[in-house]
């Protein structure tokens, strides 16, 4: 709950003005529901606006008494009248906290300032959006464009492992951090992501026919408000390439509506129409911008590979290599038709719990790590031979504790896959870790052992 500090907050801050860090507001109150800084939300103080949207207001703030610093966003006094804003709220936060991947912000706990209006507290990213990077940078190189799309693509990719939908891939939703002459690539804002299947009646992000996005961004189908699937991301990457390539839109005019027959009728352009670049690479561009989906690139996975193979490259940029690993996939399923129970819930977070510390304990990354499927990896130590004896017995061990797991329903239902095959790794500075590859895209596991927990 919020509540104010006496001892840092002051009747004349200024709370509608954006202050550099390590300032603090100065200046008569206005009518506005924007935090003073030193106001409390549970444990952490405000310290200053760092951004505002339509729906939210995001602070910077740090821990009352643990050197941690990060970002909270709370929604809008005005938003918390309307359930729909508070449900597309939360739906961003859950969504996130689903997938769990390295490539896309994480969110460490949601909470109430008040009854009815929400906040999250996220990870404080001290970087600049692809949107202001292109101003100041202009066109990107094709190299570039790797370490910048592989972190991407594979952010898209967890979010579609886990049914979720972004629909507003653009460059001012990635943020790039740069930590000692390495860039770190976030994906951000999942406000209007959409959940991949069938969704209580009353709890969709929009109504039917409802059209939510970037005009400059949206897949056809997503401006005719047609079902959606992943493929409507695959072609905002589309653009987003485009964009980092040419430094402008495919598509654009004064009006967005303009801009969405564009996109509906126009045929889209070749980057090299405008910059250097190879007709490989306009492929997979005009790939991604087909009309229909079906056309498309299948997943963000399909669309790396080819995006690599078009500048010549079999393997990433940034000295990544090839390497033998050893993989562990793990897959949820209740059986109930209606809403799980709370002893299916607890069921389920059981089997992913000890599974967890199961593949942790043994060595195992986790990157993909969601409400209903674990993916583990990790570096060959020893030959392929000795791996799949030493891989049977950790699933022979993973096995016999989720069969003896307490609280056990008979409608969960635990798959175990697993493999050895090879996988992209990349030197962090203190070893290397697994960063893509065969691996690490699931549609490759077709020939995996696999292993029912009964």
């Amino acid at each position: 709950m919020f509540r104010p500090n006496p001892a840092k907050s002051s009747p004349n801050s200024d709370v509608t003005e954006v202050v550099p860090p390590g300032h603090l507001y100065a200046g008569e109150v206005q009518y506005d529901d924007t935090l003073p800084a030193g106001s409390v939300l549970g444990q952490y103080i405000v310290e200053r606006v760092i951004g505002r949207g339509g729906g939210g207001v995001v602070y910077a703030a740090h821990h009352e008494s643990q050197p941690r610093t990060v970002a909270i966003k709370v929604l809008r006094a005005e938003m918390a009248c309307y359930p729909s804003m508070i449900t597309r709220f939360l739906r961003e936060a859950e969504a996130v906290r689903k997938i769990r991947h390295p490539n896309i912000i994480e969110i460490y706990e949601i909470s109430e300032l008040e009854p009815g209006r929400p906040y999250y507290v996220m990870e404080l990213l001290e970087g600049t959006d692809l949107r202001k990077l292109l101003q100041v940078h202009g066109r990107f190189a094709t190299r570039e464009l790797l370490e910048l799309l592989e972190p991407i693509c594979g952010a898209v990719g967890a979010a579609h492992e886990a049914g979720i939908v972004h629909r507003d891939i653009k460059a001012n939703n990635v943020v790039v951090v740069e930590n000692k002459g390495r860039r770190l690539v976030k994906l951000l804002d999942f406000g209007i992501a959409k959940m991949l299947g069938p969704e209580t009646a009353g709890q969709g992000l929009t109504e039917p026919g409802a059209m939510l996005g970037t005009a400059h961004n949206m897949a056809p189908e997503q401006i005719r408000c047609e079902r959606l699937d992943g493929r409507v991301d695959i072609y905002a990457l589309g653009v987003l390439i485009y964009q980092l390539l040419t430094g402008q839109f495919p598509f654009h005019a004064d009006d967005p509506r303009q801009v969405a027959l564009l996109h509906l009728q126009a045929p889209a352009p070749r980057p090299s129409a405008l910059a250097q670049v190879p007709p490989a690479l306009d492929a997979v561009v005009l790939k991604c911008l087909e009309k229909r989906p079906e056309k498309r690139f299948s997943s963000a996975a399909e669309l790396l590979v080819a995006l690599r193979a078009a500048v010549g490259l079999s393997e990433p940029a940034g000295g990544d290599i090839s390497q033998l690993a050893v993989g562990v996939h793990l897959e949820l399923r209740s059986g109930d038709d209606e809403e799980p129970s709370d002893e299916v819930f607890e069921d389920l977070s059981n089997v992913l719990d000890t599974s967890e510390q199961i593949l942790t304990r043994a060595g195992f990354a986790l990157p993909l790590h969601t409400s209903t499927a674990l993916l583990g990896v990790r570096i060959a130590a020893h030959e392929e031979a000795a791996e799949r004896v030493a891989l049977a017995a950790l699933v022979a061990e993973l096995t016999s504790a989720l069969e003896a797991r307490g609280g056990r329903q008979a409608s969960v239902q635990v798959t175990l896959s697993f493999k050895v095959g090879q996988a992209l790794t990349r030197d962090n500075g203190t070893s290397r870790a697994v960063v893509g590859g065969p691996l690490l895209d699931l549609g490759t596991w077709a020939d995996a052992s696999r292993s029912g927990v009964r």
